[in-house]
């Protein structure tokens, strides 16, 4: 880390780097090449003397024969692995340490004669020195694809590949929030799946039938707050199982909305497409087409920025409001105490129940608020099981906030961006190989397991999550 400081962020490093390169450079700018010399050489040597104050002081705690061992020319094959890179030269060593440490294992533990654990050490530090090229080949070929053939991906490519992060990630986001108020009281709510479904159907329905994008909005909401009853019912009421509740709404909207859009429309569970009328139309926030032409800000602004529909800023706007319920609010504080310590809530004088079946109402309305955006926002119309997972991906993501608004926010950017990388970039020729559309497609899946597995963390639910509150007597 040192090192990295200061070669890379001090005036002594550029001058090392820059009389690296050219020479000549360097000293028509002025740099002294004698003193960058003994400079480097001072710090070469005292880097070099604590590797033999380790050997001696620390390992050995004696000074032997031969103590370094060739460390010296070893040390150069790891500048040079590591591309006198100080994270490369980090990794490089670690590669080292483990052959050595590794063949001295080897030879105390097995028959392997020790020469021959030479040779196996050799190879593999032959063969990790030529992966430099079979790897970095292949990787800049992935960012020329990513660039359509440039070695840099220009300013309306990276514009578009956000427009189409916001898009995606706002069901996600609205569904995000609504497990949110769920959670936080106490309610775990697997069946954001099916609300999110069930409200699709009926907003894209409804929306057809009555020309009204309006109109659909409010059957959707309507639908998912029909179901959010329903799991309260389950839940609360009669204090079942959250997770078989939630589990069981899924199914029940997967077949209910196939079933009914077949009676309705006869069309193997779709309904026909929807019309101007019937869908939100983007909206162009003022002074875009003015502000275009302005370099780099203009086209964020104008492409960016302006151009959704309302349901996408209602969403982010819901996001602060969220914030602010939660935390600066005597609701919030009920709702939160709720999802932590019931008890304490009831001896206070608060309804639960109340509560709790108030919070399924919230999360009606936003999971509405998201099936209603992927059937007449997102896409125009409905078709079957078309949330495709995003419910489990918009827990997945509530998982990964750590159940606190601002970071959802972030956390549903980030699979809305894989999503989005996955829709742009398929079937890449790597040059070795080529990466089939179904791997782009399944990669927003996988990264979702992946970070929940590995960059989570330990994240606390609230205490009181899943269990049913029973009154004292």
């Amino acid at each position: 880390m040192l090192v990295w400081l200061l070669i890379w962020r001090t005036r002594l490093g550029y001058e090392i780097r820059a009389f690296g390169h050219s020479e000549s450079a360097a000293r028509y700018a002025g740099i002294s090449p004698v003193r960058i010399t003994v400079l480097a050489m001072l710090i070469s040597g005292g880097l070099a003397g604590l590797m033999a104050l380790n050997t001696t002081m620390g390992e050995a705690e004696r000074l032997v024969m031969n103590a370094t061992e060739g460390a010296g020319f070893i040390g150069i094959a790891v500048a040079l692995m590591g591309r006198s890179h100080p994270v490369g030269v980090f990794l490089a060593a670690l590669l080292f340490g483990f052959l050595y440490q590794g063949g001295a294992e080897l030879a105390l533990w097995t028959n392997i004669p020790r020469e021959l654990i030479t040779v196996i050490q050799a190879l593999v530090i032959l063969f990790t020195g030529a992966l430099d090229n079979m790897v970095r080949i292949p990787l800049e070929r992935i960012f020329m694809a990513f660039g359509k053939g440039r070695a840099e991906m220009d300013l309306n490519t990276l514009i578009q590949i956000l427009d189409s992060t916001i898009r995606l990630a706002t069901p996600l986001l609205l569904a995000c929030l609504a497990g949110l108020f769920s959670e936080r009281s106490g309610i775990i709510d697997i069946g954001l799946e099916g609300k999110m479904l069930i409200a699709a159907f009926f907003s894209a329905a409804v929306a057809f039938s009555t020309g009204s994008v309006w109109l659909g909005l409010l059957a959707g909401i309507a639908a998912s707050m029909a179901l959010s009853a329903l799991h309260g019912l389950a839940s609360i009421t009669f204090r079942g199982n959250q997770l078989i509740s939630g589990v069981a709404l899924n199914f029940l909207a997967s077949g209910l909305t196939v079933l009914i859009a077949q009676v309705w429309f006869g069309q193997g569970g779709r309904t026909p497409s929807l019309l101007s009328g019937g869908r939100f139309e983007n909206i162009t926030l003022p002074l875009a087409e003015t502000l275009r032409g302005v370099p780099i800000l203009g086209p964020i602004y104008a492409d960016l920025i302006s151009g959704h529909s309302i349901l996408v800023y209602a969403a982010l706007l819901a996001v602060p409001l969220t914030w602010w319920v939660l935390f600066r609010t005597r609701y919030g504080l009920r709702l939160r105490a709720v999802g932590e310590a019931p008890e304490a809530v009831d001896t206070a004088g608060v309804s639960v129940v109340g509560l709790r079946y108030s919070s399924l109402v919230i999360t009606g309305v936003l999971c509405g608020m998201a099936g209603a955006y992927l059937a007449t926002g997102l896409q125009a119309g409905f078709v079957r099981e078309m949330t495709a997972g995003r419910g489990y991906i918009a827990l997945a993501a509530l998982i990964f906030a750590k159940w606190r608004p601002w970071y959802a926010l972030w956390a549903c950017l980030l699979f809305g961006l894989l999503q989005a990388v996955a829709l742009r970039y398929q079937n890449l020729d790597l040059g070795l190989f080529v990466v089939p559309v179904q791997v782009m497609d399944a990669l927003p899946y996988i990264l979702t397991v992946v970070i929940l597995a590995g960059f989570v963390g330990k994240a606390i639910p609230p205490r009181a999550g899943g269990e049913p509150y029973v009154k004292e007597r």
